[in-house]
């Protein structure tokens, strides 16, 4: 079993590989949305 700070990594890990992947470097105002986003999900249980 996983511990929720090998989640959070997890979770920050794949976040940041989609707005590398998916977020062109013209969009950047996008990426501060998606960061809030982020960071409203992280604040979630992950049990």
């Amino acid at each position: 079993m996983i511990t929720k700070k090998e989640r959070t990594e997890i979770f920050e890990d794949t976040i940041s590989g989609l707005r590398k992947k998916f977020i062109p470097s013209e969009r950047k105002v996008d990426v501060k949305i998606l960061d809030r986003l982020a960071e409203k999900f992280r604040r979630l249980p992950l049990d």
